[in-house]
């Protein structure tokens, strides 16, 4: 899976970075947090993918993570947007997060797969390229989700219903569909 600049960050690729990460803020005395969500959860926890075009997260504090990101996107020739923070948009107070790393001077949280779904829901993408509807199929399989019912009482639990489009209930009777055929 490669984006426009055929750029991917593989599994084993995410995990270096994390470390390279943990490395530029203990070189510069500082202690970050990052909360992981997208395809570098799909491919990093789950390994429901092989890579994913840049990394989606919230992170924090945000202007010495930063610069820090920027540091070692120079020294790793990553592209802008390697680490990103593009999905805060999609990312609220309800949202669960489980520890994944705990390093010396980052600490590493992922979304659960619950709340993962939800918002995969909310901002499945159909166009050519999009593995949404892959992930998640991956996700209502991996929560032994079978009916529209259940994932809809999910995703309202993180999401008011009027929130999330209705091509995600076209792409959620699909994927339950071809889940069922299995």
């Amino acid at each position: 899976m490669m984006n426009e600049n055929g750029f991917t960050l593989s599994r084993d690729r995410i995990k270096d970075l994390l470390h390279k990460l943990n490395d530029e803020l203990c070189a510069r005395n500082i202690e970050g947090e990052l909360l992981l969500v997208g395809g570098a959860v799909m491919s990093l926890v789950y390994s429901a993918r092989e890579s994913t075009k840049d990394i989606d997260a919230l992170f924090a504090p945000k202007e010495e993570m930063y610069a820090a990101i920027e540091s070692i996107a120079k020294r790793e020739l990553l592209p802008n947007g390697w680490l990103n923070d593009a999905v805060k948009g999609f990312v609220v107070e309800t949202a669960e997060f489980q520890e994944y790393l705990n390093l010396s001077h980052l600490k590493v949280l992922t979304a659960v797969p619950e709340y993962l779904l939800a918002m995969k829901c909310l901002s499945c993408r159909t166009g050519v390229g999009s593995i949404d509807k892959s992930d998640i199929a991956f996700l209502l399989k991996l929560l032994e989700i079978k009916t529209r019912e259940k994932v809809i009482s999910l995703i309202t639990k993180f999401y008011p219903e009027d929130k999330f489009p209705t091509r995600s209930l076209f792409i959620i009777d699909e994927c339950l569909e071809e889940i069922s055929r299995k």
